[in-house]
């Protein structure tokens, strides 16, 4: 007989002797020393201890074991033969299953009043009973919940996650699950419950919206007025240091290193000589070296696909000859437009470069192909997923799409010109001089611009992205514990890596020095600054304000994270060394691994994925249900995600269910002709121009964004404009030239409602126009999601691979763009349109249903 057997069996005896013993009425079947000790205390709950333990033996036996096994059982073991198993069998079962549930229903009283008489003491015994009380002390403690709360609207879930008292725990809440309600009524509750005060806990939030919401939420909605303790990290630093006669580098309530970037962009302005001036142009100038034979072939092609170039220029194209033509072009005075759209019928044609030379329109076009037509063997491009025989007939389409228009448009002839992977093949220089021969061939004669006016344009052009790029470099280096002659001794051998991090080392080091003359400290300073300080102090620290109640680090009894998935290595080890001097202090730790899209800031998933390793004998529990979305939304976010680890999403919110809608762009008509289009006309609100020198002129020259603002218009308009919240999503803040920002498109889409303003009950409180990450915790009836197609979803930077020598690895970025589209799909709560164009849509969208639409 195995081991495992032999204790079922040993269970069952036992059980039987329990059932045989209560059968005969017979007492003190327990020695008084297994009666728990919270029970000997207890009036009358000794005999009733004993009962409930013994009960649960007989629920063992009666859910394990037939009539059957039973009679096998006492015949193979001798077990005395006066127990008639019939008997017990039939005739007591009934009446010992009405007896369990009667004195569990007491028990349940007494567990009732001993919670309501001392809340955390009764709780630190009682769980340590979780298991012999035929069903959980979590469920118990649940049931207590809503007898003390008759008309909560909360689920079991989520009061066991309110009223979890493990001294560490971490609530995997997905999104809708109604995360920051449960940390609101956890505060609320322990405060009712178990005698503790709004001072006894602290609340940690990355922002400070969020932190600001949850004390506004306890004073106004919970009824705590003198709560004040929700904070971000950065306030929490800023308390504990108190750095008086040092000038902070950032706002103390969200972290913004705005301040930090303006004095990087000084120092570079300051070190500005002929050298830096050089090195910026290297930098700019050198193209990022592919990673093949580091990634698998999946990971190398999603790359390819959707990582850019960056350009002298200061733009991104999306690959390594592009740059090389954009950079040519830009060297040699000519402006371009990148990707500009010309129509082959509804489908949208996009080749790369589209110039004015000599014309106040664009007359030449380039095209770099991604194969060699005259190779013996027929390589398919590297990427794209086109076999060779599809690439190069789209090439003759391309070519005959201009042969075509050059015949019915004589008046306003195209130049095409072709380079390919051949010519790149041959090396830069090479590559230049066939431009160069190109350009003759129609007559036009280049000539590169003075060093002079290219270093200036340059470093003008590229210098506040490379502030922001050493800002960050910066910041990763402090958090990795790294000096600038560190990272130097360490860095990679490729061209532009080198170059970076030469010329970012050289900023840190000056940043550093800068710091310390100007009596400066920067977040990272700051949090490290904190976390000494706790240790000096062993944790008593007062952070208390004239205005606020008395806080202690070393008295608080709760320390509540959220957005735990966002932790960083200098966040763990603030609370790590607060913990050190204060080790009764309970850690209640919530968010979503599914939403990790803050790497950029040096976040790191393994405190999230990990827990218990961090904090041994942690708690885990789960927040799946959702209450935000319709069932479809949420079954295509758990689609999306399914090979992440983590339990799914449930649907549980009681709305419609209704497809994900997928558009076209470039199947919008917008009307374009002048002799058609007036101010009366329905289009005409859609385009955008701008006047200089007196002449107006279209800013939108393929209609891409009149395309999008009446996709926009007509979507909105099947909803209610009364009452209906909606947002509309973009990977990035930059849509257009003219629409440098989603505040601006927000302004241009309101005035496309003309005259219909008037039925919103407030456009600008109903109608949000943000970005994807800032969409985090946000959510609303209808949400639009712009410019779901390639290099948007994903976008892989392109500075990316520029930290490597700081850890940052190109499969970790595609997870996170990942993480990213999920948030952004999951803030629907009735309606999801994905807006894409044909030929150019997103690999994500392949991975859920979503259904193509078309207004007429």
């Amino acid at each position: 007989m195995s081991s495992y057997k032999a204790s079922i069996n040993q269970k069952i005896l036992r059980a039987l002797k329990s059932l045989d013993q209560a059968v005969a009425g017979m007492d003190g079947f327990m020695d008084t020393k297994e009666t728990p000790a919270i029970l000997q205390m207890i009036g009358g709950g000794k005999q009733l201890s004993k009962n409930i333990i013994v009960n649960s033996e007989i629920q063992y036996l009666l859910e394990n074991a037939s009539r059957e096994d039973i009679a096998l059982l006492v015949k193979s073991s001798g077990y005395p033969e006066y127990l008639n198993v019939d008997r017990l069998w039939y005739k007591y079962r009934d009446q010992l299953i009405k007896q369990v549930k009667q004195e569990e229903f007491q028990y349940k009283n007494l567990v009732f009043l001993n919670l309501k008489h001392e809340f955390l003491a009764a709780d630190a015994q009682y769980s340590k009973l979780d298991g012999l009380l035929g069903r959980s002390y979590a469920e118990l403690k649940v049931d207590f919940f809503k007898q003390t709360n008759p008309i909560t609207k909360l689920h079991s879930e989520q009061i066991k996650a309110i009223t979890d008292c493990s001294h560490s725990t971490l609530l995997r809440a997905r999104a809708g699950s109604g995360k920051t309600t449960v940390i609101k009524h956890k505060i609320d509750f322990m405060i009712r419950h178990a005698g503790l005060l709004p001072e006894d806990f602290m609340v940690l939030a990355f922002n400070k919206a969020a932190a600001k919401k949850i004390k506004n939420d306890m004073q106004q909605e919970m009824g705590h007025s003198t709560f004040e303790n929700a904070r971000t990290f950065h306030s929490l630093a800023y308390r504990i240091v108190k750095p008086n006669g040092k000038k902070i580098l950032f706002d103390c309530d969200d972290g913004n290193n705005a301040k930090q970037t303006e004095l990087v962009a000084s120092l570079l302005s300051e070190k500005l000589d002929d050298e830096l001036k050089q090195q910026i142009y290297q930098f700019f100038h050198a193209e990022l070296e592919s990673p093949k034979g580091l990634l698998a072939q999946k990971d190398y092609d999603a790359l390819k696909i959707n990582t850019n170039q960056s350009t002298l220029k200061g733009d991104t194209v999306k690959s390594q000859g592009e740059k090389w033509i954009a950079d040519f072009l830009f060297e040699h005075g000519f402006s371009y437009s990148y990707e500009r759209c010309w129509y082959q019928g509804k489908k949208g044609y996009y080749p790369p470069f589209s110039l004015m030379v000599g014309s106040d329109y664009h007359n030449v076009v380039i095209e770099y192909w991604e194969i060699d037509e005259k190779a013996p063997v027929r390589n398919a491009p590297e990427y794209g997923g086109k076999s060779w025989e599809q690439y190069r007939n789209e090439m003759q389409r391309k070519r005959q799409y201009w042969k075509n228009w050059n015949q019915q448009k004589p008046r306003r002839q195209i130049f095409f010109l072709e380079v390919s992977i051949t010519d790149a093949a041959k090396g830069r220089i090479s590559f230049e001089q066939i431009l160069k021969k190109q350009f003759a061939s129609i007559s036009v004669q280049v000539k590169r611009r003075s060093n002079d006016q290219l270093l200036k344009e340059v470093v003008k052009n590229g210098s506040p992205k490379l502030a922001k790029m050493c800002t960050q470099f910066i910041s990763r280096a402090k958090k990795a514990g790294k000096a600038p002659n560190d990272i130097q001794q360490s860095v990679a051998p490729k061209d532009k890596e080198k170059v970076f991090v030469r010329l970012a080392c050289k900023i840190y080091q000056r940043y550093c020095q800068v710091l310390l003359e100007r009596n400066l400290i920067d977040f990272d300073d700051l949090l490290e600054l904190a976390t000494k300080k706790v240790n000096e102090k062993q944790g008593e620290i007062e952070l208390t304000e004239a205005h606020e109640p008395d806080v202690s680090l070393n008295q608080l009894i709760w320390l509540i994270i959220d957005e735990y998935q966002d932790f960083s290595v200098p966040f763990f080890n603030l609370v790590k060394e607060i913990r050190q001097h204060n080790p009764s202090l309970r850690l209640f730790c919530v968010g979503d691994s599914w939403q990790a899209i803050n790497g950029f800031s040096g976040s790191n998933l393994k405190y999230f994925n990990s827990f218990e390793q961090y904090f041994p004998g942690a708690n885990l529990l789960d927040l799946q249900n959702n209450y935000r979305s319709q069932a479809n939304i949420v079954e295509q976010g758990n689609k999306f995600m399914v090979l992440e680890p983590g339990a799914s999403s449930v649907a549980k919110a009681e709305q419609v269910r209704q497809p994900i809608q997928k558009y076209y762009i470039n199947r919008v008509y917008v009307e374009q002709r002048k002799e058609f289009l007036h101010e009366k006309h329905p289009d005409y609100h859609f385009l955008s121009s701008e006047t200089k020198n007196g002449q107006k002129r279209s800013i939108d020259s393929g209609c891409n964004m009149a395309r999008i603002f009446k996709l926009c218009y007509q979507l909105m308009s099947q909803h209610s404009f009364i009452d209906t919240q909606f947002m509309i999503l973009a990977r990035s803040n930059y849509q257009a030239y003219g629409y440098e920002t989603l505040a601006k498109f927000k302004q241009k889409l309101k005035k496309c409602f003309g005259h219909k303003l008037q039925y919103f009950n407030d456009f600008d409180a109903q109608v949000e126009c943000t970005t994807a990450h800032r969409s985090k915790g946000k959510e609303a009836d209808v949400v639009i999601l712009l410019n779901v197609n390639k290099k948007h979803f994903p976008t892989v930077h392109p500075d990316n691979q520029l930290y490597s020598v700081l850890g940052v690895r190109c499969s970790l970025t595609f997870k996170e763009e990942e993480r990213l589209f999920y948030v952004a799909i999951t803030r629907a709560k009735q309606k999801l349109y994905l807006l894409t164009e044909e030929g150019q849509e997103s690999e994500f969208l392949d991975r859920i249903d979503a259904y193509l639409y078309q207004f007429n």
